[in-house]
């Protein structure tokens, strides 16, 4: 389920499109100031936040920079709502957001732009199958591991070096079929099983297009594979 939040001091602006947005897969959350936002994310972070540019304790773009700092720029994206004047048209413009909604708010420009970020959080969220090995260099040492999965975001891997929290290495991998990846990843999360050895979530770092195509069109196609047989199955 997507966590959506929507910040606006017009209490008409938040019911209005909290009722515009409400679906199944979607948690709304409508909050007046950026103060309560920013609390609010730091309790159970948002996936995506549509937010005025004229706030009462902020503006828009100075939450969204605030966010960004707690989240980073790939966990989170952020549509800022402005008048449609050159001021602040070029405020939004410097701000670190994703997408620009002028007033009077559009109901289907509004819809298309969360449903497109909902859409895109997801496929670099999936997750697929992938065992091979992954070429791992930390302060210059190398070592190889064994990969599980992998997403637009990240792999998971395993190996008996014990790992820091946050600590950034190099991947290189390559993907059946679709080539090979060298990227830079940090690790966000760890586990010790009860063999010693460790899992690591490692998220990638600064992707570039062409690497970031390659694992979108593996992803695709586990997943194409995946459904594939459970329609033969059924």
């Amino acid at each position: 389920m997507k966590r959506i939040l929507i910040v606006s001091p017009s209490k008409s602006f938040r019911e209005r499109n909290s009722h515009l947005l409400v679906r199944s897969d979607f948690q709304i959350t409508a909050v007046e100031s950026g103060r309560e936002a920013l609390q609010h994310h730091r309790n159970n972070p948002f996936d995506i936040v549509v937010s005025e540019l004229l706030l009462r304790d902020m503006g828009g773009d100075e939450l969204c920079s605030l966010l960004r700092e707690s989240q980073g720029r790939d966990g989170l994206s952020f549509i800022m709502v402005c008048y449609d004047i050159p001021a602040e048209i070029e405020r939004v413009k410097r701000s670190m957001a994703n997408y620009c909604i002028t007033k009077p708010v559009q109901p289907v420009q509004l819809l298309k732009a969360v449903g497109d970020f909902a859409s895109a959080k997801m496929l670099r969220d999936k997750r697929v199958p992938l065992r091979v090995k992954v070429k791992t260099v930390r302060e210059g040492i190398g070592f190889y591991c064994i990969s599980h999965d992998v997403s637009l975001t990240g792999i998971l891997i395993e190996t008996e070096e014990k790992l820091q929290l946050n600590e950034m290495i190099d991947c290189g991998f390559s993907l059946p079929g679709f080539g090979t990846i060298e990227t830079k990843g940090e690790t966000v999360r760890y586990v010790r099983m009860v063999d010693g050895r460790y899992k690591y979530g490692v998220q990638f770092s600064g992707l570039t297009r062409d690497d970031r195509h390659k694992i979108g069109q593996y992803v695709d196609s586990i997943s194409a594979d995946k459904t594939l047989a459970g329609q033969v199955d059924s």
